[in-house]
């Protein structure tokens, strides 16, 4: 269980920073050997209310907000082509329906892979 990997990778420098999906993603196979995630949670928020919600601001949150649109279409478009594996969430919603939404998923998840 991580917060980010290899899709954060390829939103924020092959998206946000422009190097390209391709060259990330040989860059994150060769890193991790080509593991993958079995489950991805991406909470989808337009940046400007997400940049809003910042109360402290570090080094990413002060790029431009063309940077964080092309983060977020990156996102977006890994979950696109990999459906099986995205949980796309809309993260206007309150926290507890949030919470339920993700623990809904992660129970199907492991009755899937025939665990308790």
């Amino acid at each position: 269980l991580c917060d980010r990997f290899t899709d954060s990778s390829i939103a924020y420098q092959g998206f946000g920073r422009g190097l390209g999906r391709d060259a990330v993603n040989l860059l994150n196979t060769f890193a991790t050997g080509g593991l993958s995630p079995d489950l991805t949670f991406l909470l989808d928020l337009e940046p400007e209310v997400g940049l809003g919600r910042q109360s402290d601001r570090n080094r990413m949150e002060s790029e431009a907000l063309g940077f964080h649109r092309r983060v977020r279409e990156g996102f977006l478009l890994e979950a696109a082509n990999s459906k099986e594996r995205f949980c796309v969430l809309d993260a206007t919603l309150p926290v507890e329906a949030l919470h339920r939404l993700i623990m809904s998923r992660v129970r199907t998840a492991f009755a899937s892979a025939g665990d308790p």
